[in-house]
Order: structure tokens, then sequence, then C-alpha cells
């Protein structure tokens, strides 16, 4: 394994053979943390974890040193929808996504919601927008449901974090709150500031450049808050990983 320059690391990783196998791959690309699907995020099927599964990726979690394990839901849930048949599946599909990850132990199993880049008719594709969401939830649910910020969509969106990188905070910390951040996805944009496309490229290849990405890994407000690369991976992902993985290191000068 690749030395570990910081524990808050990480990358989207396969389940490809089984869900036991997520904590092997981000070990082999040096990650202490790690993000995966739960299920295959186009299908409405809803497994459920067995206990043979949830032990082996436990274990395969303590042997590769994960200290944060993250899923990312389905990209068929639209729980905005006025369609109540849709709705309601949707719903479904979010609650089997909470009980699998409570079955393998995620920490933390807490709903994040995530900054869009605003394309189309989507919702959350501001921090304004947000906040509005957790607003309308009952009061004692609000700590269980929090915010991640996506590079490549808060820039599709406007934030300019190349240009303005404290002013997109100060907003951030004005209308949401920095309590809410739980997880920073860490991708360029292969489209411009404010193009309302969610494309993402490999750090420093795309249009944001190396410098966000600069600035958030020397940010100390941000040092403990998980960072998961969702970068392409090309023919071979643990090298793409570890490429990326090692650029973000590179600027602690570790």
């Amino acid at each position: 394994m690749n030395e570990r320059a910081s524990d808050e690391l990480g990358a989207h990783v396969s389940t490809e053979g089984g869900l036991h196998l997520a904590p092997q791959r981000a070990g082999e690309i040096g990650a202490s943390c790690l993000q995966l699907f739960t299920k295959q995020p186009s299908r409405w099927a809803e497994p459920l974890v067995d206990h043979a599964t949830a032990e082996a990726f436990r274990e395969a979690g303590v042997e590769h040193g994960i200290t944060v394990a993250g899923a990312h839901d389905s990209y068929l849930i639209n729980l905005s929808s006025p369609d109540r048949a849709l709705w309601g599946r949707s719903l479904a599909c979010l609650e089997g996504e909470l009980r699998r990850c409570a079955a393998l132990g995620l920490e933390p199993t807490r709903i994040l919601l995530e900054l869009t880049a605003g394309s189309g008719s989507s919702v959350g594709g501001s921090f304004e927008n947000l906040a509005a969401i957790l607003d309308l939830l009952p009061e004692w649910t609000r700590e269980r449901v929090g915010v991640c910020l996506d590079t490549c969509h808060a820039y599709a969106a406007g934030y300019d974090l190349v240009l303005d990188y404290d002013g997109v905070w100060r907003a951030f910390d004005r209308v949401l709150g920095r309590e809410r951040l739980g997880l920073l996805h860490l991708n360029d944009s292969k489209h411009a500031l404010g193009s309302r496309r969610d494309r993402h490229e490999t750090l420093g290849q795309g249009t944001m450049g190396t410098e966000p990405f600069r600035r958030i890994m020397l940010d100390d407000t941000l040092r403990e808050v998980p960072k998961i690369l969702e970068t392409p991976k090309g023919d071979d992902s643990v090298a793409a990983d570890r490429a990326n993985l090692s650029i973000l290191r590179s600027f602690r000068g570790a």
C-alpha cells in the first residue's frame, strides 16, 4: 500500500465481485476513506446485505485501515417528484439504502444532500436551495442530515472556487453553516464556470486547474472533512486514483 499522508482521503471504489472487496480496493490505492454503491445504482432492485457479507466488509475495513466508509445513493431516486408512484418508489429505494448502510456499519449513516450542477429542472443547485430543503425537515431530524459539496458541481453551478475561494466558503458558512458539511467530492470540471454541466475531470486537467484543490488541502477548517475522488478511472483505475491522490498529498508536502 502507498503511504497515507492523511486520514481523510479516498475515492469511489468498485464493488465488483462483492461489497466486501471495496476496502481492499481502497487499500490498493493507499486510501483510508472510501465511497461505494451498495447496489447497482441504475436499478430499482433492493438487495439485502446478509450477515456474512456485512461481517466480511467490516473485517476487511479493519485489515486495510479504512477509517471512513460512505455510500452514494441510487441515481433513480427523486424525492421531489410530483408523480406519487415514482415518489413512493424513491422513498422505498432510500429506505433500502439506509438499511444496507446500517448493516455494513458505514459511518456516519447520515444522509448528505449533494450540491448539484443546477442543470435542467434539478433541485439543489445553490446553497440557498439546499438550505431551504433542510429547513423544511422536522427539527428533530436535522442533525441526521448534512451536505456534501462536489467541487465540480459547485464550479458548474457558478461558485468560483478558482478566483473566489474564500468568498465561496463565506457564502457556504452564511447560508448553510460549516457544521453541516459532512463530505467533499474532489473533482475537476470538463466545463466552464457556471456551465450547469456535470462532467468530472482528472485533477489539474480541467477548467479548474489545481489551485482550488491546493487550497482545500491546506485549509485547516476542512482538514477533518473526508475527501473522496470521483475522477475518471480510465483503463487503469488503480493508477488513476493513485495519481490523483498523489496530487492532493503533494500540496501538504507528503
